[in-house]
């Protein structure tokens, strides 16, 4: 189930797909050790910073691996930073908060209801 996906595009027009599920969302907050509402609130706060992005970005391209079938080897922090470090910093956050916010607040019975609309 896809509930949360946006794209990040790097300069030289490549794609890269990050995804929210709930399995991805609590794979960051394992990682973080912390909530995922605590994290965004530490953000609005100033408490909060690249390693946070870096983790929620890792999770959000793991699960469009997941979800997506796209296979590849697993997203590391690693992978995360570098694109950080290529594309900067807002260019990632702007994408990974909207998609987060989008799976946060993901309703079934509207996501049917703009199904039935189309």
């Amino acid at each position: 189930m896809r509930t949360g996906e946006r794209s990040i595009e790097k300069p030289n027009g490549d794609e890269i797909a990050v995804l929210y599920t709930s399995r991805s969302i609590a794979n960051a907050e394992k990682l973080m050790g912390r909530g995922i509402l605590e994290v965004l609130n530490a953000f609005s706060e100033g408490k909060s910073g690249f390693s946070d992005v870096a983790i929620l970005l890792q999770s959000g391209m793991e699960g469009a691996r997941r979800v997506l079938g796209t296979g590849g080897r697993r997203v590391t922090q690693e992978i995360a930073h570098d694109l950080i470090d290529e594309i900067g910093f807002l260019q990632v956050a702007t994408p990974v908060f909207e998609a987060l916010a989008e799976a946060i607040s993901y309703n079934s019975a509207e996501s049917d209801e703009d199904s039935e609309k189309n």
